[in-house]
């Protein structure tokens, strides 16, 4: 892999610590928030620590509760479950219906949102609006297609 050029962004975090994130060049601005937001935010309360890693996207996804339709941007995407941006996200504890446009098909998946941002009050400039969501029955076909999706997201960010 060949840098072109590299930039690392010392962040002052809400506890007073201090990191570091490196971003190679070119990057996308949702790789550039993905970065600044993971850098700078605590995990939503009650989250705990996270079980696999996430990778910044802009895969178009569609959230089913019932005969409601949300559809959104996935800015975020892993093993265990996906940040869907949307103007109306569901509240934490329902369970929907997730279909994602991964590389090569579709992801289609049941998810129980356990958080959301609602913008304004509740997360001031740091979070954009949306929901966290949890994967739950993943099929067979659904984990292949979400693993070969994931892989082509994680080689953008190899060092």
């Amino acid at each position: 892999m060949r840098v072109e050029a590299q930039s690392v962004l010392v962040v002052d975090d809400a506890s007073g610590g201090l990191g570091e994130v490196a971003l190679w060049e070119p990057w996308d601005e949702s790789a550039l928030r993905m970065a600044l937001a993971g850098a700078m935010a605590a995990l939503p309360e009650g989250a705990g620590c996270r079980r696999y890693q996430r990778f910044p996207t802009t895969l178009l996804g569609r959230a089913f509760e019932g005969s409601t339709r949300q559809d959104g941007l996935v800015a975020s995407l892993s093993e265990g479950g996906a940040f869907v941006e949307t103007p109306h996200p569901f509240e934490p504890g329902t369970w929907i219906k997730l279909e994602i446009e991964g590389e090569g098909g579709a992801i289609e998946t049941q998810a129980e949102v356990v958080y959301c941002h609602l913008g304004g009050e509740d997360a001031g400039a740091r979070h954009p609006v949306g929901m966290g969501v949890e994967f739950r029955d993943l099929s067979e076909q659904a984990c292949e297609q979400l693993a070969r999706t994931l892989l082509g997201h994680k080689r953008r960010f190899e060092v």
